[in-house]
């Protein structure tokens, strides 16, 4: 099947957005070197039984000195999250289901009110599931929005449905 269009892959049996987040990387401050091991990355979760992703977020932090540091890739599709650990130099992928299994979601914030953001934000949220695995993401500055984002439509979401509502 060929895709028509600037934003997309050519020559796959389904069309699928081409760096599915260039925007998002490049408000972030990704390099090109990291977008395209990352955009490398995602085409290569396709081979995993149709895993298809289609959100992406980069859990990242500040170091001491302020340079920012890309720690991990995590892609969703259709109640599956996959979390490529330290993918800037190696890849080591762990997948979770998250249908009706997020346990508790575990905040710690600076310097936001989960609206407004600036240089110094910080968030780092801890999401646990029901069969006893938790992961953390972590986000500075404009990335925080982008968490927040994704911890109310993804893990929020999840957690109040599997609660019968709140």
């Amino acid at each position: 099947m060929w895709c028509t269009g600037r934003n997309y892959i050519k020559k796959r049996k389904a069309c699928a957005p081409l760096m599915i987040s260039l925007k998002y990387f490049d408000l972030i401050g990704m390099d090109a070197q990291l977008k395209q091991k990352a955009d490398q990355i995602k085409n290569n979760l396709t081979n995993l039984n149709g895993f298809n992703p289609q959100k992406v977020y980069v859990t990242e932090y500040l170091r001491s000195d302020q340079k920012k540091v890309f720690e991990n890739l995590v892609f969703l599709s259709n109640g599956v999250i996959c979390e490529v650990k330290n993918f800037s130099t190696e890849e080591r992928y762990t997948l979770y289901k998250v249908d009706s299994n997020v346990a508790a979601v575990q905040i710690m914030k600076n310097d936001h009110d989960f609206k407004s953001f600036n240089q110094v934000s910080r968030i780092h949220a801890r999401i646990i599931f029901r069969y006893g695995v938790d992961f953390t993401l972590k986000g500075t500055g404009e990335n925080c929005r982008f968490l927040v984002d994704l911890l109310n439509t993804v893990f929020f979401k999840d957690l109040n449905g599997a609660m019968g509502g709140l």
